[in-house]
Formats: C-alpha cells, sequence, structure tokens
C-alpha cells in the first residue's frame, strides 16, 4: 500500500541520518524529533482507527500481517476476486492518507515537524492529546485515547504507575540521583569506536536491545539484567 510504503521509507531514511558518524548534535535532535514523530504516525496506523467498520480492520490488520498477499486474503475473507481485494486496497489507502495529510511526511522530513504534528493530530481528531508530560518518543508506545465509559480510575492504578514511570517529573528526578561522571563514561564507551572498549560497547548495546532481558522464557529484573552483563563481562576477563 503506497502511503505505508512511503512511512516505511521516511523512517527508514530517518534513521539512517541518526546512524550517521559525522552527525552534529543538533542535526540528531531535529532527527530524533523526525523519528518521533514518524513513530507517532506509525502507532496511529497500526491501531487501524482510520477505519470506521470492524470487517475493514480485519481485512487490513490480515493484509499488514502477509504483507499485502492478495492471494491470501481473498481466500481468508471469501472475496470473490483479486480485483475485489485491490479496490478495498485502494480505498483503505485513501482514507489512511485523508487522515494522516498528503504533506505531513515530507514535511516531517523536511524538518518541520511540528508543523506536520500539528496537521496530523487535527486530522485525526487528537489535536487535543496531551504528551507533554512524557519523555521523547513515548508516542510511538502509547495508544489513541478512547472513551471507555463503564471503566474506573481505580482500576488502573498499574498502567497509571507506567505513565508514571515514564513522566519527565520521575525521568528528572531518576537522573538527579545518578552520577553524572559515570553516565558520561557509559555514553563515552556507547558511542566510542576505541579498541580498549569494543567488547564493553558490545555488551551495552546487547543489554540496551534487551538481549539479557530473559532465561528460559522468564523475564528478568533490570537488576538481574545488569548482574548478567557484569557476569559476562567478568567472564571474558578472567585475568584481567
Amino acid at each position: 500500500m503506497k502511503t505505508l510504503k512511503m512511512i516505511e521509507e521516511a523512517v527508514k531514511v530517518t534513521q539512517s541520518n541518526l546512524n550517521k558518524n559525522d552527525i552534529d548534535e543538533e542535526t540528531r535532535e531535529l532527527e530524533l524529533r523526525k523519528l518521533n514523530a514518524l513513530m507517532e504516525i506509525v502507532s496511529y496506523v497500526k491501531s487501524l482507527a482510520w477505519l470506521k467498520q470492524s470487517q475493514a480492520k480485519e481485512k487490513m490488520r490480515f493484509l499488514i500481517k502477509t504483507k499485502f498477499n492478495y492471494e491470501r486474503t481473498k481466500k481468508e475473507f471469501n472475496i470473490s476476486s483479486i480485483n475485489a481485494v485491490e479496490v478495498f486496497v485502494s480505498y483503505a489507502n485513501k482514507k489512511l492518507l485523508e487522515k494522516i495529510g498528503k504533506d505531513t511526511v515530507d514535511l516531517i522530513l523536511r524538518g518541520e515537524v511540528d508543523s506536520a504534528m500539528a496537521q496530523f493530530r487535527a486530522n485525526t481528531g487528537h489535536d487535543h492529546q496531551n504528551l507533554d508530560f512524557f519523555i521523547p518518543g513515548i508516542a510511538k508506545f502509547l495508544p489513541h485515547p478512547e472513551k471507555h465509559k463503564f471503566m474506573l480510575l481505580a482500576e488502573c492504578e498499574e498502567e497509571l504507575i507506567l505513565l508514571g514511570n515514564l513522566s519527565h517529573f520521575m525521568v528528572s528526578s531518576m537522573f538527579e540521583k545518578a552520577d553524572k561522571m559515570k553516565l558520561a563514561h557509559l555514553l563515552y564507551i556507547l558511542n566510542s569506536e576505541d579498541k580498549k572498549y569494543e567488547a564493553e560497547k558490545e555488551l551495552i548495546t546487547r543489554f540496551l536491545n534487551g538481549e539479557f532481558a530473559e532465561v528460559d522464557g522468564y523475564k528478568l529484573s533490570i537488576e538481574s539484567q545488569v548482574a548478567r552483563v557484569f557476569k559476562e563481562l567478568d567472564q571474558q576477563n578472567l585475568f584481567i
């Protein structure tokens, strides 16, 4: 589907820009804002809120899952012909583009992020969504606002704790307690090409990518994950 490919390509381009070695801090910050904006759009696309009928949502969910395999979709939903599937995809693409905005992705890529997102949020009815409380990039993990009239706030205790942990206030409080010199050293290792820290960089990268998060299917606490990192480091440095 054209619009999905356009978004996917924009994400790839932005990620590629962020991975460049010679990128300055100002440019990196802008590219991060672009990526966060694009991932907010990706979150909206995945929600399928741009389609009204439940059957249409099911078809689109299946199409995305099968990478737009029209033949399988035709059989799965007992559709009369491949052409009918193509007509549906064309209709869905039009609806999605109307919601996102025809030039929204282009505006993001040009660096006009605020204008792009104001347009996107107005089109989708989420211009009122308040994300200012949270750290940048969190939008891609959050569902779009939706009223559940029989749900009580008291039922949402764990989710409220989660939002609190992701707030600017909580994150800034955590960093106030941290040793800035040690943080700076960790960031140096993570961003360094220094051969001396090659093994440590590899371990930190794996840790941040979640490779120490499970053992035999069991989720580990963050403390247990860090302990695994140091255990593996000790095994690498037996006589150092």
